[in-house]
């Protein structure tokens, strides 16, 4: 009988003390039938900082890349659309 409810917590995507599963092995609900996978969002975001560097340099490789030196215009306007990106980013639920 134990295992009967064992394996109906399992099916529900808890483990076997009841817990809910997490990671890269559990369904997510709200993708049902498009086979993803559940993001967990705060172990994920920690991962994110690991990418900093790869991102640090292939902006240097293609700045130096250019044949000449990117207008002053162009660095303004990515800062104010990474501010504004951010904005939005702190208002959303």
């Amino acid at each position: 009988m134990a295992e009967a409810a064992d394996a109906g917590k399992r099916a529900a995507g808890k483990g076997a003390r009841g817990q809910r599963a997490t990671g890269l092995g559990a369904a997510d609900p709200g993708a049902a039938g498009l086979g993803l996978a559940a993001f967990d969002g705060a172990r994920e975001l920690g991962r994110l900082a690991l990418w900093t560097p790869v991102a640090l340099g292939l902006g240097v490789w293609l700045f130096f890349a250019l044949p000449h030196e990117p207008p002053v215009w162009l660095g303004i306007a990515g800062g104010l659309s990474a501010a504004g990106l951010w904005a939005l980013r702190a208002r959303s639920p």
